[in-house]
């Protein structure tokens, strides 16, 4: 339930492309990532994208320049369809951010709840009003973060996927936030 206020992503894709030919296509723009290293340098790609494909299906990830924790885990399966391929796309937060989201959103919508509540009890002066306003400033703002840092990276792997995939989007499925 409380995944549904997590942002993600399901599209389908539509290719006139066979589906070993779609797979090709991804393998030869996806790198294995490197392992963790420190320095410069140590994780510069020089394919746009980071993973592994396995028969139909891949899973994914935009190489970028910069920090985004909020950058889509993108997986997808290529599907024979006609003399083309389907291609059904999600695009969510790592499991360990959503985790991490989770759980700072609790945890704020606790302290939004308990902090009035206390201060009512206590009869709290006026004065310390402000204090209610934190958790729900904080609420408004890590909600919003987390929301444009991948709503704006999916729309550009989103763009990115159709030129790859030699595809067209004919479906975002009902369900995506």
């Amino acid at each position: 339930m409380i995944r549904k206020v997590l942002p993600s992503k399901s599209v389908i894709y539509q290719s006139a492309l066979h589906p070993k030919e779609v797979m090709q296509r991804l393998q030869d723009r996806i790198e294995a990532p490197r392992s963790f290293g420190f320095g410069s340098g140590q994780n510069r790609y020089s394919k746009p994208y980071i993973g592994k494909t396995w028969g139909n299906r891949f899973q994914i990830s935009r190489v970028i320049e910069y920090r985004n924790s909020f950058l889509p885990q993108i997986s997808g399966t290529v599907i024979a369809k006609g003399a083309g391929s389907q291609i059904e796309v999600d695009m969510k937060l790592a499991e360990g951010i959503q985790i991490f989201v989770i759980l700072w959103l609790i945890g704020v919508s606790f302290a939004a709840i308990a902090i009035p509540t206390g201060m009512y009890f206590e009869n709290a002066e006026a004065t310390a009003g402000f204090a209610i306003l934190i958790p729900i400033i904080m609420l408004i703002a890590g909600s919003t973060l987390v929301y444009f840092g991948f709503k704006t990276e999916s729309k550009k792997s989103l763009v990115e996927l159709e030129e790859i995939l030699g595809a067209r989007l004919v479906s975002p499925t009902p369900n995506t936030n």
